[in-house]
């Protein structure tokens, strides 16, 4: 078995965060509201079946803690579920190529000076991931020549922060450092 790529890597720790704390993958996988609520929800009925289990009397009845595991197993479940199919959507060859055409697409909508479909096409493109550093650059371009001090600014740090090569360091700083304050 070959290297795994970035991707898969990524997808990979993200399900296996998400078995031991079910909605932290989904956290990682750039949906921190569905994570953090499925995260909480389990925690919370996972507490009231062991609280029922372990500290109600014995001679009471049980029915309320089984009900409470009963639940906590089928939240851990769907984030299972979601954990998976939002890796798919999000690191999958489709959604790659997907992220592709449109960066393809706000290049040539940048070339024609058509802001506003550059950032539309962009927006689309970061809402499917986020952390595609190619994307970053883009929009952090495009949101420098449309003079977007405080967006512009948040983009070049996100390219600071993806760029684990250094390769687009320089002009990040230099974007940086030439925003008016």
């Amino acid at each position: 078995m070959g290297e795994l790529s970035r991707d898969q890597y990524r997808r990979l720790w993200a399900v296996t965060l998400n078995l031991v704390a079910p909605g932290a993958g989904l956290v990682m996988l750039q949906r921190p509201w569905a994570g953090i609520s499925l995260c909480l929800l389990f925690a919370l009925l996972s507490q009231l079946a062991l609280w029922g289990f372990l500290l109600v009397p014995t001679g009471a009845s049980q029915l309320g803690s089984t009900w409470a595991a009963l639940a906590a197993v089928a939240v851990w479940a769907f984030a299972q579920r979601l954990a998976v199919l939002r890796g798919r959507d999000i690191l999958g060859p489709e959604a790659r190529a997907r992220i592709e055409l449109l960066r393809t697409g706000a290049q040539e909508a940048l070339e024609r000076r058509h802001f506003g479909d550059a950032h539309e096409l962009l927006r689309i493109a970061l809402d499917i991931d986020d952390e595609d550093l190619q994307v970053q650059l883009q929009w952090a371009r495009l949101v420098t020549l449309m003079g977007q001090r405080d967006a512009a600014h948040r983009a070049w740090k996100c390219v600071l922060l993806l760029d684990r090569c250094g390769e687009h360091k320089c002009e990040a700083v230099g974007a940086i450092d030439g925003l008016p304050r």
